[in-house]
């Protein structure tokens, strides 16, 4: 058994193989997620993946979302507004050979900025099954220089 002042005096070196190590797993954990490529991705682990978060890209001329939905087809989606929200819901039911069916399905609701023409979003899903939602931006009043005319008043 050691002596608590001889633990004392190894705990740093310890502790520094321990960063060492984890440093290490840490660059492993980098450069196999650098290598791997979402095809190779279990399909338990692409579910959880579509579940993420969305990317949302907000500009001066348009607003778009991106969303990967991989194990669901364009004709499992629907998406709707109301002017003021986009909601995304995909649904997919499965019938398994035993008696029984898989079920998945996801809801998503986002607000949409007020400067967007709802009426001119448009959507598409690549074979990947990434969505890809576009709205442009409503044409903002451009300011409109008001000339003076000035007339000066004479005495007569």
């Amino acid at each position: 058994m050691y002596k608590s002042g001889r633990l004392f005096q190894l705990m740093p070196r310890l502790l520094d193989d321990m960063s060492s190590q984890m440093a290490s797993m840490l660059r492993l954990s980098e450069e196999l997620n650098r290598l791997s490529d979402f095809r190779f991705t279990p399909r338990h682990l692409r579910q959880s993946i579509a579940d993420g978060e969305p990317e949302i890209h907000n500009t001066d001329k348009e607003f778009n979302i991106n969303l990967e939905l991989p194990d669901f087809k364009p004709e499992d989606v629907k998406i709707t507004s109301d002017n003021n929200r986009i909601t995304i819901n995909a649904k997919r039911e499965e019938k398994l050979e035993n008696n029984g069916y898989v079920c998945s399905e996801i809801t998503r609701t986002y607000s949409l900025p007020e400067d967007v023409d709802p009426k001119t979003i448009v959507s598409a899903m690549n074979r990947n099954g990434i969505l890809k939602i576009v709205s442009q931006k409503k044409d903002v009043p451009q300011e409109t220089p008001i000339p003076i005319d000035f007339k000066s008043q004479t005495q007569t």
